[in-house]
C-alpha cells in the first residue's frame, strides 16, 4: 500500500487497483485535542472523496481518543458522507482494543444510521481483504 497521509495521529494508504483505502489511528490520538481531531478527520474524508475507493479499512485498534456526544454525530456524518459520495461497496472497522474506545467508537457508528454501502467491525486486517474479496 502507498502512503498518502501521515501525522502524529494518523496514517493514511491506498491501494490503487484494487480500490481499498485504510486508515490507521496511532495511540498518540490518547493526547489529541478536538481541533487535531476534526482536522484529521476531514483529511480522512477528503481523501476518500479524491481517491474513490470501492473498499475501506479503518484500524481503530489503537485509537484513544473519546468522542463526546456531539462529536459522534459529526464525526460519522463526515465520514460516512464522504462514503457515500463516492459510491463505497464495503467498509471495516476495527474497533480499539479498550473498552472506553470500543465504546465511543461504536457510538460513532451508531449515529451514522442506516448506511449505504456494507458495514462490519471485525478482528484483523486479513479477515477486512478477505471479506473484500481481493
Amino acid at each position: 500500500m502507498e502512503r498518502i497521509y501521515e501525522s502524529d495521529f494518523l496514517l493514511i494508504q491506498i491501494e490503487k487497483n484494487s480500490r481499498i483505502t485504510k486508515v490507521v489511528w496511532k495511540a498518540a490520538t490518547e493526547f489529541m485535542e478536538t481541533e487535531e481531531m476534526k482536522k484529521e478527520v476531514h483529511k480522512i474524508a477528503d481523501l476518500i472523496v479524491i481517491h474513490k475507493p470501492l473498499y475501506h479499512l479503518a484500524n481503530d485498534s489503537n485509537h484513544k481518543y473519546f468522542y463526546g456526544v456531539d462529536e459522534q454525530q459529526w464525526v460519522a456524518k463526515t465520514i460516512a458522507g464522504a462514503c457515500a459520495k463516492v459510491n463505497l461497496k464495503k467498509y471495516v472497522l476495527l474497533l480499539p482494543n479498550e473498552i472506553i474506545g470500543k465504546l465511543s467508537t461504536t457510538k460513532v457508528v451508531e449515529e451514522a444510521g442506516k448506511l449505504p454501502f456494507e458495514f462490519r467491525y471485525m478482528d484483523n486486517e486479513v479477515e477486512a481483504l478477505d471479506w473484500f474479496n481481493l
